[in-house]
C-alpha cells in the first residue's frame, strides 16, 4: 500500500465562494426527491422476500427462514457465494435475527396444495435487513460491497420453440424470461430485455446471436444505453437436460461460457451467479478500516444539478467513504477533499469501471501493469517471445514510455509485479501536467476547480481528475 499522503497546507474548507452558495442553494430545493429515488435501489439489496406454504409456522421454522434470507442478502451484497464460507459471516448467521429490521407480509395470489388435497393461499414475508449492520459484518470480515454501482443487463438470449429459434424479448410468455428475472433478483442484477420491434428484428436474427456476432448486437443495444451484455442461446435434450453456450459482454472485453443444468431455472441461476461474481469483482468495494488515505478530486463537465446529485449520490455510497466534503464549484467543475479507507489505487479501479466518469490526463501505474502483463502471457500462450508492447485494440503502447496511457484506464487483469517497476518509472512524467511547479519556493500549487490547493510532496497522484459523462 501506498504512505498516506500528508497535507502541509491545504485551501481552507471553511471558506465557501458565491459560486458553491448558489450551487448549494439549488441542490437543497430538489434534495428529497433526489435521496428518496436512490434510498429506493438500495434497500431492495437488504430485502428478501420467501413464501410460507403452511398456515403456521414454529419459532424455530421462522429463525430458520431469516437464516436463509440472511444468507441471500449476504451473497447479493458481495456478489460472491463464498463469502457464506467466511467466520464471520457464519457467526452472524448464527444469530440471524438481531440483523432483521422488519418484517411484513405481502399480498400474493399464488395458491399452494395442501396435505389435505387442497389449494390454500401462499404468506409471502418481507424481511428487511440493517443495512449498517450486515455491511460491517462483511467489512470486518475483510470482505467485498457491492451496494452502489450495479449496471443494467441487456440479455440477447434465443432458444429453440417447437423446432425452431425464437429471441426472449420482454413480452415472452417462457420459463426462460420468468428463470432469468428470478435470478436476477436472487443476486441483484437488473436484467432488461429486447422489446424486439420492427426494426429490431431487421437487425437482429436468431442467428445474430447463436453466431454471436457481437458488432451487430452493441450497435442494436446502444438505443438502451446499456454495455454489458448477456448473449447466448439453449436448448432442451430428454436425456441429457439443458444446455447452453453463452457469452457475458463487458465494455473492456467478452468471457465465452458452457453450462448444463437438469432445468431451466438451475441453468440460470447458473449463469447469473457466474456474471454477478465478475461483476462484482470489478465494481464491489473491499474497505479496509485500518487505512485511511486522503486526496483531492475534481470532476469537470458536470452542467446541471442533476448532474451534481448523481456525482454526489454515486461518491456518497461508495463502502469505502470515510469524509465527502466539497469545497470548490467553478462553473461546470467540482472539488472534493476526500478521505477513503484503503488506498487511491482501489478507488481509481472503482472510477474506471464506471462509464460515467472518464479518467483526465490520468495514468494508473497498476492498470497499466495488468495490461503489460495480459499482453505478455498471451504471447507465451500462443508459443511467442513476451513484446515489448502492450495491444489494446489498434494501439500499440510501448512498455518502456508509456505511450498512449489512457487507453489502459479501463482494463482490468491481474497485475504483473515484475512490470511494476517500469510502469512506476513512466508515471512521474505522466502526472507532470497536473502541477504548477513555477515557483522556487514554499509549497507546490495544484488548481481544482478553481481552488489552488497545496500539498508538501513531490507526489502529484493526491489529485484525481475526471470528467462528468451524462449518459443513460
Amino acid at each position: 500500500m501506498r504512505e498516506q499522503t500528508h497535507f502541509h497546507s491545504i485551501h481552507p474548507v471553511t471558506y465557501i465562494n458565491r459560486s458553491l452558495i448558489g450551487f448549494v442553494i439549488l441542490l437543497l430545493l430538489s434534495l428529497l426527491a433526489s435521496v428518496e429515488a436512490f434510498a429506493l435501489d438500495e434497500r431492495a439489496l437488504f430485502r428478501e422476500e420467501v413464501d410460507v406454504k403452511s398456515r403456521s409456522i414454529s419459532r424455530k421454522e421462522r429463525q430458520a427462514l431469516v437464516t436463509d434470507a440472511l444468507e441471500a442478502v449476504f451473497v447479493r451484497l458481495s456478489g460472491n457465494r463464498s463469502v457464506l464460507n467466511n467466520p464471520a459471516v457464519m457467526k452472524a448467521l448464527l444469530d440471524s435475527k438481531q440483523y432483521l429490521l422488519r418484517d411484513s407480509k405481502v399480498s400474493t395470489e399464488d395458491q399452494y396444495l395442501s396435505d389435505s388435497g387442497r389449494y390454500l393461499p401462499v404468506t409471502r414475508l418481507r424481511l428487511d435487513f440493517d443495512p449498517q449492520k450486515v455491511e460491517q459484518v462483511l467489512k470486518m470480515a475483510g470482505q467485498p460491497v457491492w451496494k452502489h454501482y450495479r449496471p443494467k443487463v441487456l440479455v440477447w438470449w434465443a432458444q429453440e420453440d417447437r423446432g425452431a429459434r425464437v429471441i426472449v424479448n420482454s413480452e415472452s410468455q417462457s420459463k426462460s424470461l420468468s428463470a432469468l428475472l428470478m435470478a436476477g433478483k436472487q443476486f441483484g442484477l437488473d436484467f432488461q430485455f429486447p422489446v424486439m420491434d420492427q426494426q429490431e428484428q431487421q437487425w437482429v436474427k436468431p442467428a445474430t446471436i447463436t453466431g454471436f456476432m457481437l458488432d451487430e448486437l452493441t450497435h442494436a443495444s446502444q438505443a438502451y444505453g446499456i454495455d454489458h451484455l448477456l448473449v447466448g442461446s439453449g436448448r432442451y435434450d430428454e436425456q441429457s437436460g439443458w444446455h447452453a453456450n453463452w457469452q457475458w459482454v463487458f465494455p473492456q472485453g467478452a468471457n465465452w461460457q458452457q453450462s448444463r443444468a437438469d432445468d431451466v431455472t438451475e441453468l440460470f441461476a447458473q449463469i447469473t451467479e457466474y456474471v454477478a461474481l465478475e461483476m462484482s469483482k470489478r465494481y464491489a468495494v473491499v474497505v479496509d478500516e485500518g487505512a485511511v488515505e486522503q486526496f483531492w478530486l475534481e470532476i469537470g463537465d458536470v452542467a446541471t444539478l442533476a448532474g451534481y446529485q448523481k456525482v454526489n449520490d454515486y461518491l456518497v455510497g461508495l463502502p469505502n467513504m470515510d469524509l465527502l466534503r466539497l469545497v470548490g464549484v467553478n462553473q461546470s467543475q467540482l472539488c472534493y477533499h476526500i478521505k477513503v479507507h484503503g488506498d487511491v489505487n482501489q478507488f481509481r479501479r472503482i472510477m474506471s469501471q464506471n462509464r460515467h466518469f472518464s479518467a483526465v490526463g490520468q495514468f494508473d501505474p497498476e492498470l497499466w501493469a495488468e495490461v503489460v502483463e495480459a499482453n505478455q502471457h498471451n504471447r507465451q500462450e500462443e508459443g511467442g517471445a513476451p513484446s515489448e508492447y502492450a495491444e489494446i485494440g489498434d494501439e500499440r503502447l510501448d512498455v518502456a514510455t508509456g505511450e498512449a496511457l489512457l487507453e489502459s484506464e479501463t482494463l482490468d487483469w491481474s497485475i504483473a509485479d515484475e512490470h511494476m517497476e517500469r510502469a512506476l518509472e513512466t508515471s512521474e512524467s505522466a502526472w507532470a501536467d497536473s502541477v504548477d511547479d513555477e515557483a522556487e519556493t514554499g509549497p507546490l500549487m495544484m488548481e481544482c476547480a478553481g481552488e489552488r490547493l497545496a500539498y508538501g510532496d513531490q507526489e502529484n497522484s493526491n489529485l484525481l481528475r475526471y470528467r462528468w459523462v451524462d449518459v443513460n
